[in-house]
């Protein structure tokens, strides 16, 4: 078992494209790329730490569609919940945070101001 460390995605965002400079022409282009390379790397029983902006795209079928993706990518995802994140306790994460602390380390969407440490 792995554990990985991601965030942005911005599955179903299309102006993320352009905002971002994205290389694809359509949102179903982005969102296969990151499923593919998700899937790629990640194995079913990994654990993914996903520190916001999953996805973002038209309300109209928003919980499906997000609840469709969790159920095609791999591994067990736990949000923690970045500023486009929506609609969250519909959706089918193992766990949303707002941070989390692991192993001393905070993970967070949003920059937190700390005491730097040199080590």
């Amino acid at each position: 078992m792995n554990i990985w460390v991601t965030s942005d995605t911005h599955f179903d965002h299309k102006n993320i494209i352009k905002y971002c400079n994205r290389p694809f022409r359509t949102v179903d282009e982005m969102n296969n790329a990151i499923w593919q390379n998700w899937n790629s790397v990640v194995d079913v029983d990994d654990i993914v730490y996903h520190l916001g902006d999953f996805a973002l795209g038209p309300s109209d079928g928003y919980i499906r569609r997000v609840n469709n993706l969790l159920g095609v990518l791999n591994g067990k995802i736990y949000l923690v919940k970045g500023n486009h994140d929506r609609k969250v306790n519909q959706l089918n994460f193992e766990a949303v945070f707002n941070g989390i602390e692991l192993d001393g380390l905070l993970l967070s969407h949003v920059p937190k101001e700390t005491d730097l440490i040199n080590v």
